[in-house]
């Protein structure tokens, strides 16, 4: 797994965790006070505590809908997500960048993998599942998905340029996020009704719509 490549790196000081603290200086230097602005709101939006309660509020959606076997895998996912972010920091414990390199307050936890991309890429991709599960139109399948990778990168990006994060950090965290989310699109695929439409309880929204048009 490249997360793991990534890992290894980082103990060894090769690959691309070699050129982590170069990186680094670069996205501090090209700061601005509008461009560290902005870095700041996307950093809060894609924060553990922000993406706890836009997840429960799509698992709340999803349980008046009565979407089950969506609403499993948003759980499902959201607590593997937070079991690696856990577990892989204590299991690689690496430092996070100086201080004196952080724009806002300090933090004192563990550096990999970055815990913002993690969760943020997993939740982001699984409210662009949903859209391209419920509806056969390609633009906004198209749209969905790129919204996802626009966030999600928007994110890690912004954990670099304010200092809290090595690049290595996000990359690992997209990574899992991104392994997250192929295996929840994989049962997806596996719980999904026949395509003629038979199928009486649908675990996904909209779809329901789509037929009926």
């Amino acid at each position: 797994m490249m997360a793991g490549w990534l890992a290894a790196g980082v103990h060894r000081h090769t690959g691309l965790a070699a050129h982590d603290a170069a990186v680094t200086q670069w996205f501090v230097e090209a700061r601005t006070p509008p461009l560290t602005a902005a870095a700041e709101v996307v950093t809060t939006l894609g924060s553990e505590p922000s993406i706890t309660v836009l997840s429960g509020l799509l698992l709340a959606w999803l349980v008046v809908r009565r979407r089950l076997v969506a609403a499993a895998h948003v759980v499902a996912c959201t607590l593997l997500g937070a079991a690696l972010i856990v577990g892989v920091k204590h299991l690689v414990a690496r430092p996070r960048p100086p201080a004196y390199l952080v724009s806002g307050p300090p933090d004192t936890t563990y550096s990999f993998p970055s815990g913002h991309t993690l969760s943020s890429t997993i939740f982001f991709g699984l409210a662009a599942a949903l859209v391209v599960l419920a509806t056969r139109r390609r633009w906004a399948r198209a749209a969905a998905v790129l919204g996802w990778f626009v966030a999600s990168v928007a994110v890690a990006l912004s954990r670099v340029l304010l200092g809290y994060h090595w690049m290595t950090d996000v990359l690992a965290g997209w990574l899992l996020g991104v392994t997250v989310l192929a295996v929840a699109c994989a049962t997806w695929t596996w719980h999904a009704p026949p395509a003629d439409g038979r199928e009486s309880h649908d675990p996904y929204p909209g779809r329901d719509m789509e037929r009926a048009r």
